[in-house]
């Protein structure tokens, strides 16, 4: 599965966003108190300023 890293972009106090390296976990649910599938993953790379053209949607195709 391939994702941009633009959605795990976050805002900081200052008001500008960022994508930063680290661990995160995607869940797919039903709803927010019914998750059944939980994939954990790594974001690599230097920290950066996202701007307004940042990613929005992500595709997904399963197999």
């Amino acid at each position: 599965m391939t994702f941009h890293a633009d959605l795990a972009s976050y805002t900081l106090a200052q008001g500008h966003r960022i994508v930063e390296p680290g661990a995160l976990e995607l869940r797919l649910a039903a709803s927010s108190g019914d998750v059944r599938h939980r994939v954990s993953l790594t974001l690599t790379g230097a920290e950066r300023t996202v701007d307004h053209r940042r990613r929005l949607l992500c595709e997904v195709r399963a197999k």
